[in-house]
């Protein structure tokens, strides 16, 4: 997409990846831009259906012409209880995502 070479105009492209635009990802200039997506569905556990949340982010990071590709997904197991049972899985993929990007210390 950042290269424009998806075959649609470049003020489609131009327009989505302002709407993907996250920020600054660290104080050392990295811009994020990324979507989350969430959903649930049923699953057999241990010879029991379970509702459980999918959740990913699929995004990138760009600095002085250096570019990374980061997609993260995650599935529960089984049925979330208590508070998690209301949280959707795609702010959590996308804060998982954060914190790894984080810990890599990029330059």
């Amino acid at each position: 997409m950042h290269n424009y070479n998806l075959g649609i105009t470049h003020a489609a492209i131009d327009n989505t990846m302002q709407n993907i635009y996250l920020g600054k990802l660290t104080d050392d200039g990295w811009d994020w831009y990324g979507k989350t997506g969430s959903g649930r569905r049923n699953t057999s556990y241990q010879g029991k259906t379970e509702r459980v949340r999918d959740g990913w982010f699929v995004g990138y990071l760009q600095k002085s012409g250096q570019t990374y590709v980061v997609v993260t997904n995650l599935t529960d197991i089984k049925t979330p209880t208590g508070s998690e049972h209301d949280t959707s899985g795609g702010p959590q993929a996308k804060a998982i995502t954060q914190d790894i990007i984080k810990q890599l210390q990029l330059k």
